[in-house]
């Protein structure tokens, strides 16, 4: 049948996690061993209750493609220590493409938005002093085309994000953005059972943000009050800019087992003083089936961060990015292990990780991990 002329296809997915889970660090504090910033924070522990909903909607009609996506999260702590750890999460987004024979054109959103609960912190801590926030929102726009071949896809797509920082509007930004992505996939084999996938990629964000660029104090053109790490001041002049490049590579291997590994650099150009930056990465995901029934994904991530300002000793370095509830920017290991309950949809999930600092020179250690033991459920329906 021509695609033109191709019946409708819709597309379901619902995907629900629910379980509780145990929190080494659930205030995800680090501990200086510098004297001259003495952190009142401390590790907490935690038992916690955790549950997330995922909903995709994907609706296919001749050449056009249109997908929905949705995700409610929450976490909700049992300590009262950090009863300001509960969060509920939210994400949407929608991408809309159309095939007009080797070129697609496609336009996409989405919005991200965490909130954490009001709660009254420790005595010792205050906002100045404890940095026990990380509930922040983010969306973003974007316009993409690709061509595809024999020999792969290529990827090109451009818009604008914004992120807002709730506890510190300091850190606010909104950015044009480009993105390049190169992909190629051949098969080995019998029956061409072995796939293999090569994906080469760039991006780039020119980060705009609402306060003034930072300076040492040594420097004449600080007119205001210092920052409360006592290293750095405001300057009167332009605000805050930050050039950010990332480029990486990543390979998979798909047979008998998952086999995916990854390199990337990201450098971070700033006008202020401390936000400099050049982070490399190396991430490892392996996957494979077990006995009785068991299919197993340990997931890796190694961080290697050089700050291109001199540190100055005592300074509190602010380098972490955002990403969600539950990622780390940081060092990682995770393990889980999943059995699916006979055709019911059902299955259970057990999984532990450990978060640990990048490594750079910043006078801090961190220590996080995680335990979970929880029920997923899927279920998926089409209609033509």
């Amino acid at each position: 049948m021509h695609p033109a002329f191709a019946l409708a296809v819709l597309k379901l997915a619902l995907k629900l996690d629910v379980g509780p889970e145990y929190d080494t660090n659930a205030n995800r504090a680090e501990v200086y061993a510098s004297a001259l910033y003495p952190n009142p924070d401390h590790p907490t522990a935690s038992a916690l209750f955790r549950t997330d909903v995922r909903l995709q909607l994907a609706w296919r009609d001749g050449k056009n493609l249109l997908t929905a996506s949705g995700l409610l999260g929450a976490k909700i702590f049992f300590n009262s220590d950090v009863f300001d750890q509960d969060v509920l999460a939210g994400q949407i987004g929608v991408d809309d493409r159309y095939q007009f024979g080797a070129l697609q054109l496609g336009l996409s959103g989405d919005y991200y938005d965490a909130g954490q609960l009001e709660a009254t912190a420790p005595a010792a801590c205050t906002h100045e002093t404890c940095d026990r926030r990380r509930d922040f929102r983010s969306g973003q726009v974007l316009a993409r085309a690709v061509v595809s071949g024999r020999r792969g896809a290529f990827e090109l797509s451009a818009g604008y994000r914004g992120f807002q920082y709730k506890s510190d509007e300091s850190y606010d930004f909104h950015a044009p953005q480009l993105n390049a992505i190169f992909g190629t996939r051949f098969t080995s084999g019998a029956d061409d059972q072995h796939e293999w996938d090569l994906n080469l990629s760039y991006h780039f964000e020119q980060r705009f943000f609402d306060s003034p660029r930072s300076f040492l104090l040594s420097i004449p053109s600080c007119q205001f009050a210092a920052t409360f790490d006592s290293l750095t001041c405001l300057g009167s002049g332009d605000n805050r800019m930050d050039s950010f490049h990332e480029v990486a590579i990543e390979g998979t291997y798909v047979g008998p087992v998952l086999l995916q590994l990854g390199y990337f650099v990201q450098l971070t150009d700033s006008n202020s003083y401390q936000y400099s930056l050049l982070r490399q990465g190396i991430t490892l995901k392996f996957g494979a089936r077990l006995f009785w029934g068991l299919y197993a994904t340990l997931k890796a991530q190694l961080l290697v961060t050089g700050y291109l300002d001199p540190i100055t000793i005592g300074q509190r370095i602010v380098s972490g990015t955002l990403v969600s509830i539950d990622d780390e920017n940081r060092n990682a290991v995770i393990v889980d292990v999943e059995r699916a309950i006979g055709k019911s949809g059902v299955s259970i999930d057990a999984r532990y990780a450990v978060y640990t600092n990048e490594l750079d020179s910043t006078p801090s250690t961190f220590l996080r991990q995680t335990i979970y033991l929880g029920m997923t459920y899927r279920y998926s329906y089409v209609r033509r």
